[in-house]
């Protein structure tokens, strides 16, 4: 089955997404931007047009609100925007309550996932010497808007758990 998907936040990764969608001739159903998004997430069933998935990338202030909509209209949200964890389990109850369904990552690229198990791997491996500290510096072109990322702020939750 081809998903139809909608796209909610036509920045540089939602745009992205709509043109690799295309180019593998997914149909992209909807689209929403800051001016074509309702007020407040709003976003229905009838807006998402038929979408079997949503897919997230806007802004910290907005997900929440985005992600709520979708599992209030029965449509499964991937959500890539990062920033807005404070809100995560709120959010996260309100979509299972909803009966709705959630995919969230601070990053969804697979050579970021490598990355990230092999410097699990590392630390273990370092932590074992008493006399190092690892550490892990991240590297971002001038207009990078979250600093540090959600992927190094994603990873500090997980190793912090």
């Amino acid at each position: 089955m081809i998903p139809r998907i909608a796209v909610i936040g036509l920045g540089k990764m939602g745009r992205a997404v709509v043109e690799l969608a295309q180019a593998r001739r997914w149909p992209v159903v909807a689209t929403f931007d800051e001016a074509s998004n309702p007020a407040g997430g709003a976003i229905t069933r009838e807006h998402l047009a038929g979408a079997d998935v949503a897919i997230e990338f806007t802004t910290p202030a907005a997900a929440p609100a985005n992600i709520r909509a979708c599992a209030r209209a029965g449509c499964p949200v991937v959500v890539g925007t990062t920033g807005w964890y404070d809100e995560r389990e709120r959010v996260e109850r309100d979509v299972l309550a909803a009966g709705g369904a959630m995919l969230w990552s601070p990053n969804f690229s697979l050579g970021v996932n490598i990355f990230w198990q092999m410097a699990e791997a590392a630390a273990r491996l370092v932590g074992r010497v008493p006399a190092f500290d690892a550490h892990i510096v991240e590297t971002h072109h001038a207009a990078k808007k979250d600093a540090p990322s959600g992927t190094a702020r994603g990873r500090e939750r997980v190793a912090a758990a």
